[in-house]
């Protein structure tokens, strides 16, 4: 793995993206179209968006399935950790307190929030275990 800002992004990036195909095949074949090409809305920053994509991603996560509205909040919330801190210490303070922002199951494990957290976990476990692997690296 190359652990630069840019490939480091981009395993989180994907798993936004597993979320918004996963949301896609659950939608009529008729809207299927329109929605893809909001695909590059996902992957992309929210601050390099113009006000309208802004605005259609909002409509996007708006309709879209909790998942994916939550993959792309911690997908914007690792990007974040880049943008805000200047030392290796200020990036690992800030990327536990990332991991500590995931969704949490409650006591019914067939709850909707114990999903929530089992599929956002699930989705989020490659890009965590890539980063663990190389902590020093990625915060470097």
């Amino acid at each position: 793995m190359v652990a630069d800002r840019w490939h480091v992004l981009q395993l989180f990036v994907a798993a936004a993206q597993e979320a918004r195909k996963r949301f896609l095949r659950t939608v009529p074949a008729a809207e299927r179209p329109r929605l893809k090409e909001q695909h590059t809305l996902v992957g992309r920053r929210r601050h390099a968006l113009t006000e309208g994509e802004r605005r259609a991603l909002d409509r996007l996560l708006a309709a879209a399935p909790l998942l994916l509205a939550e993959a792309y909040r911690l997908k914007e919330g690792f990007g974040a950790i880049y943008n805000r801190c200047h030392s290796s210490s200020m990036a690992n303070d800030a990327y536990d307190a990332w991991l500590r922002s995931f969704p949490s199951p409650d006591d019914d494990p067939d709850s909707a929030a114990s999903r929530l957290a089992r599929d956002v976990a699930a989705l989020f476990a490659g890009p965590i275990a890539a980063v663990e692997a190389w902590l020093v690296e990625v915060f470097a």
